[in-house]
């Protein structure tokens, strides 16, 4: 706990530094290149022009525009009870770093750990969301090599990595990366993607990371990061040392009827319409958290709202 608090205070001395540094210089992503006329003319030619602009803008990032804003982050948590610690983590960095100065969205490294199907991608999602912040998302359960992190020119397959292709999308550089089943990942002769993210984690290194494609260094220390797993014995250890660990358990029955209703708005969503278009009377929300004793995941959950209010749906349009 003493090692976890010196760090906790030391991060924190680094984010009051890096917010008085803002206010002083423009940043960018690419730190020693103005363009990108030192990469060989057939990369250049083919390179998305997402990517190319990376060169024509600067200091650009998802702000805060007030701390009431994050009451729409804390408006999710009653979609999510069950993950409510969660959310007053991530609002109390945001906190933290409005106090210093900085009205920068950005989240310290985060892991969540729970079973399968518990929802830990959906509330991730929808925090992200509530905060007006890009997602750039991948499940690296499996994956045996860090291709997730760019391949270099001479690769008839090169790319970007993950971090570019986020920061060049959403034209700011605080995008949140969220990488699911971090604990299947296996090192092999091709890489290791947890290897890879412990450079990114570690804000010191993460300020001049070396991205493979682009053949320079960037500055990725501004990009959130959230990770999920399910067991954290197949994660190592320096990897979970520089993550804030949240362990996610099952919701309980009483809370089940607010993610069913949760889900019933994300069903609305999707059609433009209130959730009052779409209702679920008192049994069918018993039924649903009676299967829930069986299945005992949200995912699956989200399938059954899905179907019943579907069939609902057709239902109504017939009669």
């Amino acid at each position: 706990m003493g090692l976890i608090s010196e760090r906790h205070v030391a991060d924190m001395s680094m984010e009051a530094s890096r917010a008085e540094g803002e206010k002083t210089t423009a940043a960018r992503y690419l730190l020693d290149k103005v363009d990108f006329e030192y990469l060989p003319r057939t990369l250049r030619n083919e390179m998305p022009e997402h990517i190319k602009q990376l060169t024509t803008w600067s200091n650009q990032f998802a702000r805060l525009p007030s701390l009431d804003e994050l009451n729409e982050l804390r408006a999710v948590s009653q979609r999510f009870p069950h993950c409510n610690f969660v959310f007053e983590g991530m609002a109390h960095d945001i906190e933290y770093r409005w106090s210093i100065g900085s009205d920068i969205l950005h989240i310290q490294p985060t892991l969540l750990v729970g079973e399968p199907g518990v929802g830990k991608t959906a509330f991730a999602m929808a925090a992200c969301k509530a905060l007006d912040l890009y997602v750039q998302s991948a499940n690296v359960g499996g994956k045996l090599e860090n291709h997730l992190f760019g391949l270099s020119v001479g690769w008839s397959s090169a790319h970007a990595g993950i971090v570019t292709e986020a920061v060049a999308t959403a034209r700011v550089l605080n995008p949140m990366i969220i990488l699911d089943e971090i604990d299947k990942t296996h090192a092999s002769r091709n890489g290791d993607i947890t290897g890879e993210l412990l450079a990114l984690l570690e804000p010191s290194e993460a300020r001049r990371y070396r991205e493979k494609y682009l053949a320079a260094d960037v500055d990725a220390s501004h990009v959130s990061w959230i990770l999920t797993a399910n067991d954290l014995s197949g994660v190592p250890a320096p990897l979970l040392s520089r993550c804030t660990i949240y362990e996610v358990s099952p919701p309980t029955p009483e809370q089940l009827p607010a993610i069913i209703q949760s889900l019933v708005s994300e069903f609305a969503d999707e059609f433009g319409l209130r959730p009052e278009f779409f209702r679920l009377d008192l049994g069918d929300v018993e039924a649903l958290v009676g299967t829930y004793q069986r299945h005992k995941s949200v995912r699956v959950l989200r399938r059954l709202v899905r179907g019943l209010l579907h069939q609902k749906t057709k239902n109504h349009a017939w009669n």
